[in-house]
């Protein structure tokens, strides 16, 4: 296990000094200032990374003067994934969580979710090549990034049973599905089925995803966790700073389990290399990480 400690990584700014930056509404908890402040500095690059918080109706005015500003790159967050996704249709993303400078003169967009979601699995033994079912609570854009990258790369997923309160978003998903000829089921919001799907899905190859921001607001989805008594499959937990009842629960059940923390490391390094062509190490970034996390 790393040793971590609090740090405040402080860049020397001056007149040849790039902004880096998060997009996104209400995310004054993010970790990416100091993740990718620190990085630069670690790899000698003159750049700083800044949080900006924006209403819909000035996100497309603030990313176009972001690039003749001269900004290296962007992160984009809740709840804005989706709505950036559809202003770049040549990327075919539902999802984009990243914005790069291109060759074109333009921004170019990408999705590290899902990808940093894999790499993430791995710092807890948990090989999604041997997973044949999936069972998401939560239908959003980093679900949508992740089943864009997950599905058509590990064909040995045969079904995906996903829980939503939003059925727009789960039809869109079922669609997605269909589009690499798998089987997505949509679940109501309700831990009685959530019982059902995994009673019938509890062996070592199952893989439950919690990918809601409820937790962050105070849902920590404490009704569902008596549906894990009898589970025996992985857990991950998409939420780094507050992860949910079930996370916790799987943790002292000695289940293969993980938070959100490594997947927010690895997609951090993925945009890195987006930006940089280079990125920070993983274990550089965890020793970043507050002892509280």
């Amino acid at each position: 296990t790393l040793n971590r400690h609090k740090a405040t990584p402080m860049s020397i700014i001056d007149g040849q000094t790039k902004l880096l930056g998060l997009v996104g509404k209400k995310t004054n908890y993010t970790l990416s200032p100091m993740i990718h402040t620190a990085s630069a500095q670690e790899l000698g690059i003159n750049q700083i990374y800044v949080n900006f918080d924006l209403d819909s109706g000035a996100l497309k005015e603030f990313i176009d003067s972001f690039w003749h500003s001269g900004g290296i790159g962007l992160n984009i967050t809740k709840p804005y994934k989706e709505l950036v996704a559809k202003w770049f249709p040549n990327s075919n993303l539902k999802s984009v969580n990243t914005l790069y400078r291109s060759q074109i003169e333009t921004w170019a967009a990408q999705s590290t979710d899902g990808e940093g979601f894999v790499e993430g699995l791995k710092h807890a033994q948990i090989d999604i090549s041997a997973i044949t079912h999936l069972i998401i609570l939560g239908s959003g854009g980093a679900v949508k990034g992740l089943l864009q990258y997950v599905l058509p790369r590990y064909r040995q997923i045969r079904s995906v049973d996903i829980f939503t309160r939003n059925s727009v978003a789960g039809e869109e998903l079922q669609l997605l599905g269909k589009s690499f000829g798998i089987s997505i089921s949509l679940h109501e919001w309700n831990s009685r089925k959530f019982t059902d799907s995994i009673s019938h899905n509890s062996n070592h190859s199952t893989l439950i995803i919690q990918g809601t921001s409820g937790p962050q607001s105070g849902d920590l989805l404490t009704e569902f966790v008596p549906a894990l008594s009898s589970y025996k499959g992985a857990f991950c937990d998409l939420i780094y700073d507050q992860p949910s009842a079930l996370f916790h629960y799987a943790r002292s059940n000695g289940l293969k389990c993980q938070d959100g923390l490594p997947m927010l490391i690895e997609q951090a390094r993925l945009s890195q290399l987006l930006w940089w062509n280079k990125a920070a190490s993983y274990e550089f970034i965890f020793k970043l990480m507050p002892s509280k996390i």
